[in-house]
């Protein structure tokens, strides 16, 4: 086989491949009773192509199935057996004798990169015509679509379908008929598919405004014609809530999904039904049970009503630890925030189960173990149990061996001497493993390097077991990046107090070296102003990636002042003072202030500015 026909068949092998991937079977609505029964189609081509002629039947035959035609499939073993003839009195003939009412056969030509796919439907029927189909394509990988439409062709041929010449909408009240033909695919003056309309129908369903619908169809002068029958849900006129003492009913219609005035869904209601049980389990109701019934009240409206058995509270009885031997579980206890029920409950959350908090609670468990050197701990997924109107909550744990520091060093990209920077960290003169000192080591280095330009710098610590003498050896692994520099400061929402006035506040400069540690100095300076009542700091990425822009963004508040009031002395005897005050004059930062105060015998004025 030379090299073009071993590709060639490499090829079509890989297409046929994802020829029949994609026409994977279906759910099909059957038309009316017609069975077509396949014979292997010829190939003609340069190259041999058995495979192709073994699965083009197949392909077929799935495409037809998906129209709607009960299709079998002949083997070339079949045919033979029966001394096969091409013509059309034997297709005929044969056909009968398979109980079939179209017997399909054809052809592939291979033309260069394209290709002619012909085919004959020959009628077991003598008083029904056959036809003849002819498609083309170019390239193989164009060969499905070519026998969809074959398919489809050959499927309108035999049911005899007709045009769709008019769709009507019938039962609707309230839904225009337009926005009901809008979901449906079917048109006039296309095809009439039972198929497509059935697809249809539920897409009519699956709006959500109708209890019922059903599609009728009659012939008329030129084609079909086609109606939806639709029966709408009713309106919800009025909501009400009873037996809800604990929760009030607005609390519990804000959470609802359902407001009067929208379509009945049932299946809506049954959801909301589960939102209200989830508010009363919220507030450890776990037995709340839900029901709901609507009454008929108007034509097309209905009210409905939400029925709560609220049952008794349940609180947590007792929270159980097991498998801890080390640390005891009044130890265990003051770690976590879910708590047994208390004396003042009824005051207090103690003794309610929040799933969320328990969940955090499970990691503040693992947290403590490996702050205390059990860095193999293992916790569970907490067991909740329901009894005698108590809730038990039971947390295993595997506490595992208790771990000490051994060999603490440093390596990466050092700014400073490595003893110098050992100094820093804390972890060294721990006894045991400890997470939390390990985290805040890495922050310290940040900092040491974040101050010196490296605002990128990663410090990412590695631990090494030692099973045998109990120890851990850390590495903090340094790659500092590159050195990055303030290219812009940005300052935004500012729309009284000048730029010049927040500028002399930083610590930082446009072109200078990044700095964390002068960065947080002038936020703090800016907090300090009290001119502002929200200040957020953030950095973004500049022109390169040693480049950072600095965004501020500030929100102001008033800045004036004014106070007045009076009294009685035996000098002045009555008085009256008052003073007005700017901090931030003209959003220059200037401070103006004048003082008065007027009494019987002396008066006092006193005003005074300050240029910062």
């Amino acid at each position: 086989m030379n090299v073009r026909k071993l590709r060639f068949c490499m090829v079509a092998r890989i297409v046929l491949f994802f020829l029949l991937l994609s026409a994977a079977p279906c759910l099909i609505f059957a038309e009316d009773s017609v069975r077509v029964g396949i014979l292997p189609f010829s190939i003609h081509a340069q190259d041999e192509m058995d495979l192709l002629q073994n699965r083009l039947g197949e392909l077929l035959e799935k495409q037809l199935s998906k129209e709607g035609v009960s299709a079998v499939l002949f083997s070339r073993k079949t045919i033979t057996e029966e001394d096969y003839i091409d013509n059309k009195d034997w297709l005929r003939s044969f056909g009968q004798r398979r109980g079939v009412d179209f017997v399909i056969t054809g052809s592939l030509t291979l033309i260069g990169g394209g290709f002619s796919l012909d085919a004959e439907a020959v009628s077991c029927d003598a008083a029904r015509p056959s036809y003849s189909f002819y498609v083309q394509g170019e390239g193989l990988e164009t060969l499905l679509d070519r026998i969809q439409k074959l398919a489809g062709r050959i499927s309108d041929k035999i049911f005899e379908r007709k045009n769709i010449v008019r769709i009507n909408i019938a039962g609707n009240r309230r839904i225009e008929a337009e926005a009901i033909k809008r979901v449906i695919k079917a048109r006039e003056k296309g095809p009439f598919l039972k198929k497509e309309l059935s697809d249809d129908l539920k897409r009519v369903y699956g709006m959500g405004y109708f209890d019922d619908v059903r599609i009728e169809s009659a012939d008329i002068l030129g084609g079909r014609e086609v109606t939806f029958h639709v029966k709408e849900k009713p309106i919800i006129r009025n909501m009400e809530i009873k037996g809800n003492d604990a929760i009030n009913d607005d609390k519990i219609k804000e959470a609802l999904d359902i407001k009067t005035g929208s379509t009945l869904n049932i299946r809506n209601v049954r959801n909301n039904m589960e939102i209200i049980e989830d508010l009363y389990k919220e507030k450890e109701y776990h037995n709340v049970c839900v029901t709901f019934e609507t009454k008929a009240v108007e034509e097309d409206q209905v009210d409905l009503l939400f029925t709560v058995k609220e049952g008794e509270r349940i609180l947590i009885k007792e929270i159980i630890f097991e498998g801890n031997v080390v640390v005891g579980s009044d130890d265990l206890q003051d770690v976590i925030e879910t708590s047994e029920k208390g004396f003042f409950s009824w005051l207090t959350s103690s003794g309610e189960l929040d799933p969320e908090k328990l969940e955090m609670d499970i990691a503040r468990i693992v947290g403590y173990y490996n702050n205390h050197g059990y860095i193999r701990a293992r916790v569970g997924e907490p067991e909740i149990a329901y009894k005698d109107e108590w809730i038990y909550v039971t947390i295993k744990i595997e506490e595992g061996p208790q771990f000490g520091i051994g060999e603490v060093t440093l390596e990466g990209d050092l700014i400073r001497p490595e003893e110098e920077l050992t100094g820093i960290i804390e972890i060294t003169k721990e006894e045991v493993y400890n997470r939390e000192v390990i985290r805040n080591d890495v922050l310290a280095l940040v900092d040491v390097y974040s101050d010196a330009g490296y605002a990128y710098a990663d410090i990412a610590p590695r631990m090494k077991e030692d099973p045998d003498n109990l120890k851990v050896d850390i590495v903090y692994t340094i790659t500092k990046g590159e050195p990055v520099y303030f290219e812009e400061i940005l300052i935004a929402g500012n729309t009284r107090t000048r730029d010049k006035v927040i500028r002399r506040q930083l610590d930082v400069y446009e072109q200078e070296l990044f700095s964390g540690k002068r960065l947080r100095q002038s936020s703090q300076n800016l907090y300090r102003l009290d001119y502002f009542e929200d200040i957020k700091v953030n950095t973004g990425k500049g022109s390169s990636d040693n480049k950072m822009n600095l965004h501020i963004d500030v929100k102001e508040k008033p800045t004036g002042a004014f106070s007045f009031g009076g009294g009685y002395s035996s000098v002045d005897k009555l008085f009256v003072m008052g003073s007005i005050s700017q901090k931030n004059l003209f959003g220059r930062g200037q401070t103006l202030m004048l003082q008065a105060s007027i009494g019987g015998r002396s008066n006092i004025i006193d005003l005074s500015f300050t240029e910062p």
